[in-house]
């Protein structure tokens, strides 16, 4: 289950209880992995907006750069392609956390939730978390 990661946003949260895997919640803080000199540089103010907008805009490099293996997922990539690409930054001029065209403005875009885009997004959390080494114990059923 540490290698397992569920959107928690909705009725998600029992589940993850129930399964004790990791829980990913859209609107929760960034994960802020700045040093503490950065930090202070930066006035302590985040720098995205929340942590699925922190996740998308860390996948860009990964996409741009071909570093993500989509080859299994062949039957959507046209729906994968929409979604992904539906998505930008938005207010790039104004002070602030960076922020994502909001979900409900893509449901208007493409016509549907951009689910395997969310999906994909949220792949980024193993990248940008810090891992913890934990043992685990395996019941006997």
């Amino acid at each position: 289950m540490s290698k397992t990661l569920l959107d928690q946003d909705g009725i998600g949260w029992a589940i993850v209880g129930n399964l004790g895997c990791k829980g990913f919640q859209n609107g929760s803080s960034p994960i802020d992995n700045r040093s503490e000199k950065e930090k202070k540089d930066q006035g302590g103010k985040p720098l995205y907006q929340n942590l699925k907008t922190q996740c998308y805009i860390a996948l860009t490099d990964p996409i741009s750069e071909s570093k993500i293996n989509l080859s299994r997922m062949e039957r959507w990539r046209e729906e994968i392609t929409q979604e992904l690409d539906a998505y930008e930054e938005i207010d790039i001029d104004k002070e602030g956390p960076r922020r994502i065209t909001p979900k409900e403005k893509i449901k208007e875009i493409i016509g549907r939730s951009p689910d395997f885009a969310d999906m994909i997004a949220m792949r980024m959390w193993f990248e940008l978390a810090p891992m913890t080494k934990k043992k685990f114990r395996f019941n006997a059923i």
